[in-house]
């Protein structure tokens, strides 16, 4: 079964299954990355992806 999409990405406004309450979420499995606000909330995996390879120097 599909898992619910309950969060709005901040970054790009798509609908994403966050799992912050669960015992563990797919951004668990990522590097850190550092967030550009004090109170960033979870994004997409594309966005986190994004950022992933900014903070490398990737394209």
């Amino acid at each position: 079964m599909p898992e619910e999409k309950n969060a709005v990405c901040p970054s790009c406004g798509k609908r994403f299954h966050c799992g912050k309450d669960e015992k563990h979420c797919w951004c668990m499995d990522a590097p850190p990355v550092r967030f550009l606000y004090k109170r960033q909330t979870c994004v997409c995996e594309d966005c986190l992806r994004a950022r992933l390879k900014a903070e490398k120097g990737e394209k």
